[in-house]
């Protein structure tokens, strides 16, 4: 039986050899976030020193990779921040973005903003939904449920949900003037 892979955006060991006068490498095993298991090499004075700048060089790889850091116990908050990001990095209009951030700030934070991603389910988005309707109006709620069904993409984009419980809560009706 061979020796199981490194999780994806892990390293291995790190060995470190004098190749010179106060030179030294240090390099490790990285497995890179398309699968492929690759060297990583950085070179320093003296051997922690060398370490530090692998360790370093590690943690910037990582950060690069997966800037955005999501997983299934991050909050609806944090969530909501860099959905806000993303939207503000878009080419919405202005108002649209102000009324994204709006909704975000006034009912979905203070509504599920600190439930973790794994808590977020069909039943509590339609309990935050129904009461938005009922204290706010069915366009709103609309909007709300707009704003939910984007960060959830977004969520899921990252691995961190797998299914989008706003596709499946009740619809909202907006009674028409005569």
């Amino acid at each position: 039986m061979g020796r199981p892979p490194l999780p994806v955006g892990t390293y291995a060991n790190i060995s470190v050899r004098e190749v010179g006068p106060e030179r030294h490498r240090a390099r490790c095993r990285f497995r890179d976030y398309d699968g492929q298991v690759r060297y990583v090499v950085r070179f320093g004075a003296s051997r922690s020193a060398a370490e530090r700048n692998l360790k370093a060089a590690m943690v910037d790889r990582v950060a690069a990779a997966d800037a955005v850091d999501l997983t299934r116990n991050s909050k609806v908050v944090d969530l909501s921040a860099a959905w806000l990001l993303e939207v503000e990095a878009s080419e919405l209009a202005k108002s649209t973005k102000a009324r994204y951030a709006t909704i975000v700030k006034q009912f979905i934070n203070p509504g599920v903003g600190q439930l973790r991603l794994r808590e977020l389910s069909v039943p509590a988005v339609d309990r935050l939904l129904r009461v938005i309707v009922e204290r706010n109006g069915a366009t709103t709620a609309k909007g709300a449920r707009s704003v939910m069904s984007g960060m959830v993409g977004m969520a899921m984009r990252h691995g961190a949900m797998t299914t989008n419980p706003t596709r499946d809560v009740a619809s909202i009706s907006v009674k028409k003037r005569r």
